[in-house]
């Protein structure tokens, strides 16, 4: 199977104004990154379809995507809506990312009751075959999105575990694989390679990368495959053996770690 070329994307949640969001975007497209992405996670974050509606007015080939949103969190006919929407009117720059949700971030403020892993994923698979149908065109029940998508917006799925990670392979056009462990990312992709079949050489795979001073998100363990550490040479080195390795080419970096690596995203950009 032929790697897929290196894409980068930025993680963000910095929207403290009009002003200082659209430099961050024109920012990321100037640098060289393929996406601006912005978590579902409660304020101060941005609420995420607006913030990217607004990214991606103020950029012209950047794409602007959610890292992720909580499926739990939305309706999945009104979902797709917004999402085609959103893509119609940035000429095809939006991906949709969608997740089964952290159960420790929204739930209680949204009065939503925290359900078990299983009926939370069987809820993820709903949506997704709802989703789906809606990009292509079908009608799901009396729901149709009109006008009709130009194109099926591309989906990325996150998936940390076996059931999650089959999903993906037979519905996600990126899997985000969701761990900090090498032997179990080497457990995920072997589930997808069985799962995927023929869509294997389609699927692209993406997993979220810091560096040891990055102040955002959960820190990364010492040792973990997502962690970046050394110049810039060594960094695109342990790039490129992570892609011969596990094929992993969506490559997705927070604020800190963007800025500090942005000599790795020009040099890799593409590749």
């Amino acid at each position: 199977m032929s790697p897929h070329p290196f894409r980068f994307g930025l993680v963000t949640v910095s929207a403290s104004d009009a002003k200082a969001w659209t430099e961050t975007a024109r920012w990321a497209e100037d640098t060289g990154f393929s996406a601006l992405l912005v978590p579902d996670l409660r304020a101060p974050v941005p609420a995420p379809l607006t913030a990217l509606a607004l990214a991606a007015a103020a950029t012209t080939t950047l794409e602007v995507g959610t890292w992720v949103l909580a499926n739990d969190f939305r309706n999945p006919v009104v979902l797709a809506r917004e999402a085609a929407t959103l893509d119609l009117l940035s000429g095809g720059r939006f991906r949709l990312g969608l997740g089964a949700g952290n159960t420790g971030s929204g739930y209680a403020d949204l009065g939503i009751a925290v359900e078990s892993p299983a009926i939370r994923f069987e809820r993820l698979a709903e949506s997704v075959g709802i989703i789906n149908a809606l990009f292509r065109g079908d009608r799901v029940g009396s729901a149709v999105l009109l006008p009709p998508p130009p194109r099926k917006v591309p989906l990325l799925l996150a998936a940390g575990g076996r059931r999650a990670t089959e999903l993906a392979a037979a519905e996600a056009d990126t899997i985000a694989f969701s761990t900090f462990s090498r032997e179990h990312l080497a457990r995920q992709v072997g589930w997808l390679d069985r799962a995927a079949g023929e869509r294997n050489s389609r699927i692209e795979r993406a997993l979220r990368f810091s560096t040891p001073t990055s102040t955002i998100g959960p820190p990364i363990p010492a040792g973990a495959p997502n962690l970046l550490i050394g110049e810039p040479d060594r960094v695109a080195d342990q790039l490129r053996a992570l892609r011969a390795e596990f094929g992993i080419s969506y490559i997705v970096l927070d604020d800190d770690a963007a800025r500090e690596l942005a000599p790795v995203v020009r040099e890799l950009d593409r590749s």
